[in-house]
């Protein structure tokens, strides 16, 4: 019981949602991340680690380098974005001499990261670069010396574009220079690479930026380590998961869904993701205000092939898509539901006047139909959601726009099992 008392706290109702949430850990049905479950015994660092983008000059790179040790010294992992470092085939003017390149930078970071106590073989960090940049056929030909680091690689809808139409592709390299690629090429030495172990992924980054709830490039995403969850440069967020593998109630030969129990779990969820926000230590004033302008948390998904187990689902069947999207939108609409509560309460995001939210013609994109994908159509899973509780998104609409949201973001896809 010692650890509930370590639970963030301020108001008088903290205390009640906090002994809830120890008894869903206990239950098994929520966890927080274990950054928040580590923080709450390390100096109150609850956040789920920081984005940082490395600029095209030395006092930058050794700028990021400090403020991700630091992060890393409270245990909080960091990913590092490379897309800005020039190629190693380009001159730095002011020594005549080759620039190091995003390899160099990624063997500084992974280095510094035993000076700090951590092990250099973890896998808490990440490391992404664009598929544009001018290296990227070198840095992913290069020998793998960091085997259990995750890597990432930035693709553009223009790329995928011209990988389908088979057609040559070109990149800036340096000042008034293109040169030209070929996307099969690149995304077959991808494939190689993972083939034989590499943590590497692909993010496709003008989808995700679709969802980004602000304008333009005030507000860019970036990716976090945790999950490649979209997060705010100078920010950070809190997060947890729900494991819906408990909540199926079991009649005889009956099995259903227990919408009811979870709904009050998400809801315990946000308000707790939320105290957190609020009473985190960060790394500087900087990140502080940037924390409060978004109030990033997210709410994600574990135990989803476990709870395919129990309901007799198999993985790879149309059952088991449709049952992920209900899944998915159920949790993104409680989860804001609760969030314009919250802010109903104590006030939206600093930075929600800014945000689509904000917006007169705001609405929220409907659920894409299901398509069968299988040999099989959903009709098990459409049994399951017949006692789903309907979702009024127009009600939800009226709430934003009235209270507001206590949070920019709510819900992150990462179905995973334990």
């Amino acid at each position: 019981h010692g650890i509930l008392h370590s639970f963030p706290t301020r108001r008088s109702s903290d205390l009640k949602t906090n002994k809830k949430i120890f008894e869903y850990l206990k239950e098994g049905v929520f966890y927080p991340s274990t950054c928040i479950l580590k923080g709450l015994a390390l100096n109150q660092h609850l956040l789920s680690g920081y984005a940082f983008s490395v600029p095209d000059s030395i006092e930058g790179i050794f700028d990021v380098l400090a403020k991700s040790s630091i992060a890393q010294k409270y245990g909080l992992p960091i990913s590092i974005e490379l897309s800005e470092i020039r190629s190693e085939k380009e001159k730095v003017k002011s020594i005549n001499r080759n620039a190091c390149g995003p390899g160099k930078v990624v063997d500084l970071f992974v280095s510094a990261k035993s000076i700090v106590g951590y092990s250099s073989s973890s896998a808490n960090n990440l490391y992404y670069i664009s598929i544009e940049h001018p290296d990227i056929v070198s840095f992913l030909s290069q020998p793998s010396s960091k085997p259990r680091d995750n890597f990432a690689i930035t693709v553009p809808d223009r790329f995928m574009k011209a990988f389908s139409e088979n057609v040559d592709y070109f990149v800036e390299q340096g000042q008034d220079k293109k040169i030209k690629v070929c996307p099969q090429a690149i995304l077959d030495l991808i494939s190689s690479r993972i083939i034989t172990g590499e943590h590497i992924n692909l993010i496709f980054q003008d989808t995700v930026n679709k969802k980004n709830p602000f304008l333009g490039d005030s507000k860019r995403f970036m990716f976090s380590p945790v999950g490649l969850q979209p997060i705010f440069e100078n920010s950070s967020f809190a997060s947890g998961v729900i494991d819906v593998s408990k909540f199926v109630n079991c009649l005889g030969n009956t099995k259903t869904i227990d919408w009811v129990r979870l709904k009050a779990v998400i809801w315990d969820a946000i308000e707790f993701l939320d105290n957190t926000i609020e009473l985190s230590r960060t790394l500087n004033d900087l990140n502080s205000k940037e924390l409060k302008e978004t109030r990033q948390i997210y709410l994600s998904i574990t135990g989803f092939y476990s709870l395919l187990a129990i309901l007799e689902i198999p993985y790879s069947s149309d059952d088991a898509v449709c049952l992920a999207e209900a899944l998915s939108q159920y949790i993104n609409y409680y989860s804001k539901l609760r969030s314009t509560e919250l802010a109903k309460e104590r006030g939206p995001f600093f930075k929600f006047i800014n945000s689509k939210y904000e917006l007169p013609n705001f609405g929220f994109e409907k659920a894409p139909i299901q398509k069968r994908l299988f040999s099989e159509g959903p009709n098990l899973s459409k049994k399951l959601l017949k006692n789903m509780p309907s979702m009024d998104w127009t009600e939800l609409k009226n709430n934003i726009k009235k209270y507001g949201l206590r949070n920019s973001t709510t819900f992150s896809i990462i179905f995973s099992d334990l």
